[in-house]
């Protein structure tokens, strides 16, 4: 439930996505491997959840598929907070429409931005 601490615990990271849809735009950056994030809404396998300060790197907030074609993503995780208690890292999601209009990084060969699906 709201408030559950996932782990990432794929090795590749996880692809964020703007929105809970898996059509949505992606993130450039990944979660990394062993980031812990605060979850803020489940539907499913999807995940929105908030970063927490401290554990790996990645967009602060963000949607992500907790398992796909049956293999491990994120994990719930029972550590325990430190005394102070998370500190949460949150960001506003940009609209699918604000995302388009962002610059992308340019590609290696100077080109624009690349279309073409991630594995």
């Amino acid at each position: 439930g709201a408030g559950q601490i996932w782990e990432v615990v794929t090795s590749k990271g996880v692809v964020v996505r703007c929105a809970k849809a898996v059509s949505s735009a992606p993130f450039d950056a990944r979660l990394s491997p062993g980031s812990l994030v605060q979850e803020v809404q489940r539907e499913g396998d999807r995940l929105r959840y908030n970063r927490i300060a401290g554990t790996g790197y990645g967009p602060d907030s963000g949607w992500v598929s907790v398992r796909v074609a049956g293999i491990d993503l994120l994990l719930p995780s029972d550590i325990e907070p430190p005394p102070p208690g998370w500190k949460v890292l949150e960001e506003e999601l940009p609209t699918p429409e604000a995302l388009l209009a962002l610059p992308g990084p340019p590609a290696p060969d100077g080109g624009g931005r690349s279309r073409g699906r991630a594995q």
